[in-house]
C-alpha cells in the first residue's frame, strides 16, 4: 500500500501538523545552514512523537510543508483570513495535496 494511500485514510489534524512543524523547527536550529533538512531529522525517534505514522509517511508530510513553505515565501499562497493575530483555526484536517 502505498504511503499517499496511506495518509488520504488517516488525514493530518491541525495539531498534529502542528507538533510536526515546531519538531522539525526545532530539529533545524541546531543544524548548519547547508545541511537538507531530511537528513538532520531523526526520523526514527519522531516516529515515537506521532503513533500510527510511518518513516515514510513523516518524510512525504516534510516534503509537502516544505513545499507549502516555499510558496508562502515566494508570495504564491493565500494564508487563511484570520480576525485576529491570536486567533488560531478550528480544529480542521489538513487536505492531502
Amino acid at each position: 500500500r502505498s504511503v499517499q494511500l496511506k495518509e488520504r485514510d488517516n488525514p493530518w489534524t491541525w495539531e498534529e501538523n502542528k507538533r510536526f512543524e515546531v519538531a522539525i523547527a526545532l530539529h533545524l536550529a541546531t543544524a548548519p545552514g547547508d545541511v537538507p533538512i531530511a537528513s538532520v531529522v531523526p526520523w526514527d525517534l519522531l516516529c515515537q512523537r506521532f503513533p500510527g505514522r510511518s518513516v515514510e509517511e513523516l518524510k512525504l508530510h516534510l516534503q509537502k510543508l516544505s513545499f507549502d513553505v516555499m510558496h508562502i515565501a515566494i508570495g504564491n499562497a493565500k494564508l487563511p483570513p484570520y480576525e485576529s493575530s491570536n486567533e488560531q483555526p478550528k480544529r480542521e484536517i489538513i487536505p492531502n495535496r
